[in-house]
């Protein structure tokens, strides 16, 4: 499973499954799906656990305009930096 798909799953079993996965793109609103801080967390939490990562503490900061892309390049990031060493 590629990680968009992985962060796209676990961001709808975190909001009760309100939102369809094929409706959320890369450009959707955190906040447009219902995402708030304390659920930002909870997706984190699930994305960690799912990829067997850990996100830095400093990525673990909420904001109203952050959108599905965000997540998924702070997730790919982190997941490159533990599987395949500094990357880029």
């Amino acid at each position: 499973m590629q990680i968009e798909e992985i962060v796209k799953a676990c961001l709808i079993q975190i909001t009760g499954g309100g939102a369809d996965q094929e409706k959320i793109t890369l450009n959707t609103s955190l906040a447009a799906l219902g995402i708030n801080s304390f659920s930002f967390i909870q997706t984190l939490v699930a994305i960690e656990t799912e990829l067997e990562i850990i996100f830095p503490d400093e990525l673990l900061v909420f904001s109203k305009d952050g959108n599905v892309n965000c997540l998924v390049e702070i997730t790919t990031d982190v997941y490159q930096k533990k599987y395949m060493g500094d990357v880029i």
